[in-house]
């Protein structure tokens, strides 16, 4: 609710409604790319992202609610397919990698061989960390 008279008539004004339609762009374009993964076309960081021991990236392609054999055809295009399990889920994930590019990489590779809600994850000496975290850890 509204309770400032100038922000109401910002906000009502051509002004007003362009900035929060762009505000509001803005946003899903973040959320869509921090939730798929995306990197733009033309990323390059700044600064190299500094290898932390202990952190990698990898990318998590199947979550179920059974152990699935790390040798099951479902895998036979993937390297390096290891488990983990999480909140009683068995969650399996491809690659290792020291980059959060290169693992962005992997990605793309693995959706374009049929797992299309594969997404990074990272881990910090062997557990399950939240991603923005590693990614403050290696800037």
């Amino acid at each position: 609710f509204l309770t400032n008279k100038e922000e109401e008539k910002y906000l009502n004004s051509e002004a007003g409604q362009d900035y929060l339609a762009s505000a509001i762009y803005r946003a899903f374009k973040d959320y869509k790319t921090v939730m798929e993964g995306t990197l733009p076309a033309n990323y390059s960081p700044n600064e190299p992202m500094k290898i932390v021991d202990g952190i990698i990236f990898r990318v998590q392609i199947v979550t179920s609610s059974n152990a699935i054999p790390l040798d099951s055809p479902k895998f036979d295009d993937i390297t390096n397919v290891q488990e983990y399990v999480s909140g009683g889920w068995f969650k399996y994930t491809a690659g290792e990698k020291k980059d959060l590019a290169s693992a962005y990489r992997l990605q793309m590779e693995v959706r374009e061989k049929g797992f299309s809600s594969a997404f990074v994850v990272a881990f910090h000496n062997g557990e399950r960390i939240n991603l923005q975290d590693a990614i403050r850890m290696t800037k």
